[in-house]
């Protein structure tokens, strides 16, 4: 019986680690949430939340010249780009997972009507240069 219990934890340890193994290098993004779903242009601002993991830990960068995440706004193609810092020490390969809020600032109107329905696509690229999937948030609607 005893050795039947140590095979089966042994089993669990092993099927662990291949789960973990299993995580890609390439950032993987999930849309969690964006909010308020109703604005006035240019009065308030809209937070996007958005859940990432990716298996070596690259994900940001220090360097403030360096822009590695893309929103970009589905009515006119406008690419919004922004820095996220480094998440984990440079060479520690590890999986880090998580959710990063982003505050979008100044959204419009762009057409003639007196208000508009706005969704975004996201993705973002590690410093080994892996382009993460595009995710897409629900609609917000800007007025006038």
């Amino acid at each position: 019986m005893r050795n039947i219990l140590y095979i089966f934890f042994l089993l669990s340890i092993i099927s662990c680690k291949d789960d973990e193994s299993k995580i890609s290098n390439t950032p993987h993004l999930d849309f969690v949430s964006i909010s308020p779903i109703a604005i006035t242009e240019f009065q308030e601002e809209v937070s996007l939340v958005i859940k990432y993991i990716d298996g070596d830990g690259d994900l940001g960068d220090n360097d403030p010249d360096i822009k590695n995440l893309f929103i970009i706004d589905q009515r006119n193609g406008v690419e919004y780009t922004y820095r996220v810092p480094q998440l984990s020490p440079s060479g520690s390969n590890i999986t880090i997972e998580g959710n990063l809020e982003v505050d979008l600032n100044s959204l419009s109107v762009v057409g003639s009507t007196n208000s508009e329905s706005v969704i975004f696509d996201i993705y973002i690229i590690d410093r080994s240069g892996n382009q993460s999937n595009t995710i897409t948030s629900s609609a917000i609607t800007v007025y006038k």
